[in-house]
């Protein structure tokens, strides 16, 4: 008896609990309504960005040293941007790259989270939860997911091939395309310039024509008027006739 009394009071305590914990997760209207405004705003971007390498990393060249007229490598980066930020929410970061999860907390002086990413050897994709914080009424809430996606360095950007084409997508600094061989680039790229000349001879043979066409009309104006003056004459006669014919026949 005393052990279903104690299982009774337990099963009381566990609903009273469970009770309070729902009351104080569950926001009001208007504190949702506040909530959807503010995720609504909140952005994902990258930029790109530059930073010397650090010496001990690199080394200097054969017969250089610190004090030499040296100019250091650098490496190419982005800074990845979540703004618009509000305490009233914390991030979960991932991505398809290195697999990794960050937690962000926010707090009320920040309005904007940055890091760098280094992996630019394939393209990622960024996956941004937005979850609730204990500053509401109902922590813990998934409000927003955010997709961010981050192109990759194209290997083959700075080739001289690319130098009179810079407006081809495979010379592109940065693509969204998987890496492709070498010999797929080479192709593609005499593809692209066997197009880029055939339209090229093609925009020329008009303005070819269209040019001797005017300098035919420039050359022969007083014909081309006298021309045109008959022929609207005569198309004026035609028109009399057939009316005055068809009067005739009415009457």
């Amino acid at each position: 008896m005393q052990r279903i009394t104690k299982m009774f009071i337990s099963f009381l305590f566990s609903v009273v609990f469970i009770t309070n914990i729902s009351a104080a997760s569950v926001c009001s209207t208007s504190e949702q309504a506040e909530l959807r405004n503010l995720v609504s705003n909140m952005r994902g971007t990258y930029e790109e960005a530059e930073e010397e390498l650090d010496p001990s990393i690199y080394g200097f060249p054969d017969g250089e040293d610190e004090n030499a007229d040296f100019i250091p490598p650098t490496r190419t980066y982005f800074n990845i941007s979540i703004t618009n930020l509000s305490d009233k929410f914390y991030l979960e970061v991932s991505n398809d790259n290195d697999k990794t999860k960050n937690r962000y907390d926010i707090t009320d002086k920040d309005n904007i989270i940055m890091f760098p990413w280094y992996n630019l050897e394939s393209v990622t994709n960024f996956t941004i939860k937005v979850y609730t914080s204990d500053n509401t009424g109902c922590p813990g809430e998934l409000m927003r997911t955010i997709t961010l996606k981050v192109p990759r360095l194209n290997e083959y950007y700075n080739y001289e091939l690319c130098t009179d084409i810079p407006e081809f997508s495979l010379c592109q600094k940065f693509v969204t395309y998987n890496e492709i061989d070498l010999g797929t680039f080479m192709d593609r790229i005499k593809q692209y310039i066997t197009s880029k000349e055939n339209n090229q001879t093609s925009n020329v043979e008009n303005d070819n024509f269209w040019d001797s066409f005017k300098n035919f009309i420039s050359e022969n104006k007083y014909y081309v008027i006298g021309g045109s003056i008959l022929l609207i004459t005569i198309s004026g006669v035609v028109v009399a006739v057939i009316v005055k014919k068809q009067r005739s026949s009415e009457i």
